[in-house]
């Protein structure tokens, strides 16, 4: 198995990078409320067109999101999306930059 480079927390799942995959995670009894019993995504470095970052406020969240490359998988695109709070933005900004290294 491929070694986690970083592992963050959000509000609605969890994203962890690894060398040459990403995975979202909505594993957390709370993120039934937010997207449904989806569980993981797992994305090949290859597959992502690139990482969405929207820094979180004063009172809005933030989010990040990973976009994919055309195809069959263009259908999943909205279970990418990982939303969090100004206290973790540093966090997300941090694997945002990681996820784009690796691209």
């Amino acid at each position: 198995m491929s070694q986690l480079l970083k592992k963050v927390v959000g509000k609605n799942g969890e994203i962890e990078l690894y060398k040459d995959k990403v995975i979202i995670d909505r594993k957390r009894s709370s993120d039934y409320f937010f997207k449904g019993l989806r569980g993981k995504t797992s994305l090949v470095i290859d597959q992502i067109a690139s990482v969405r970052f929207k820094k979180a406020g004063f009172l809005t969240n933030g989010y990040i999101r990973v976009d994919i490359k055309g195809g069959l998988l263009q259908a999943i695109r909205d279970e990418n999306t990982i939303i969090f709070n100004r206290a973790q933005n540093q966090d997300f900004k941090e694997i945002k930059n990681m996820i784009e290294e690796r691209m």
